[in-house]
């Protein structure tokens, strides 16, 4: 999608500098992405955080043993 923006040269050349991109948009698209990426990370850690596991890692491990996962 077509969209202009008014953005200071500095944080133009660190976002370039950030992503090794040599184009503005391409930058800015990673950035924008890597952004979300965190977001949602952060979100799935608040949720765990706030809602605890009805099994336990070693549930979970004997499990994977007995049905032989890999993992």
């Amino acid at each position: 999608m077509r969209t202009t923006i008014t953005i200071d040269e500095q944080l133009a050349a660190g976002a370039k500098r950030m992503t090794g991109k040599t184009r503005l948009s391409e930058a800015l698209s990673e950035l924008v992405a890597r952004q979300l990426r965190v977001e949602k990370q952060l979100a799935a850690l608040d949720f765990l955080a706030k809602n605890k596991p009805d099994v336990t890692w070693k549930q979970i491990k004997a499990a994977r043993k007995g049905r032989r996962w890999s993992a």
